[in-house]
């Protein structure tokens, strides 16, 4: 059912939704579609690549006979562009998993206030109330 035409069509509506161009947005339960896709190429792909860098550049420090250096530098050095490279995407990577971080509890709030699903709410309180 993901990735079908009526996904592309949530995320869209969505996307439009956010920008202010839609007074209102579909009501899903649990994550809308661009909550989906940012959930998975955001935080998932992100910490993937966080992961593979962060072991790679701990491998080099270990030394060409270590686990990491095997599992992980030995292919993420010479693909990025070696360490100082790696080194830098990594740590821009740290900046954008927080920027996105705090870019989508603004986006939640947003969501609580506007549309009156009362998703943050429910995580405080335990009541779930519809104010539409």
């Amino acid at each position: 059912k993901m990735f079908d035409g009526e996904w592309w069509r949530g995320l869209i509506e969505q996307v439009k939704y956010y920008l202010f161009l839609t007074p209102h947005a579909r009501t899903y339960e649990g994550h809308n579609p661009l909550a989906m896709a940012g959930m998975f190429f955001m935080y998932v792909l992100g910490t993937v690549f966080m992961i593979c860098t962060g072991f790679a550049l701990y491998g080099e420090g270990l030394g060409m006979h270590s686990w990491a250096y095997t599992l992980f530098s030995s292919w993420v050095l010479p693909l990025l562009g070696y360490s100082q490279n790696v080194h830098t995407l990594h740590h821009l990577g740290m900046w954008y998993l927080v920027f996105f971080t705090i870019f989508h509890l603004y986006m939640v709030v947003r969501e609580d206030i506007c549309s009156g699903e009362t998703v943050i709410s429910t995580m405080i309180n335990g009541w779930r109330v519809s104010i539409k």
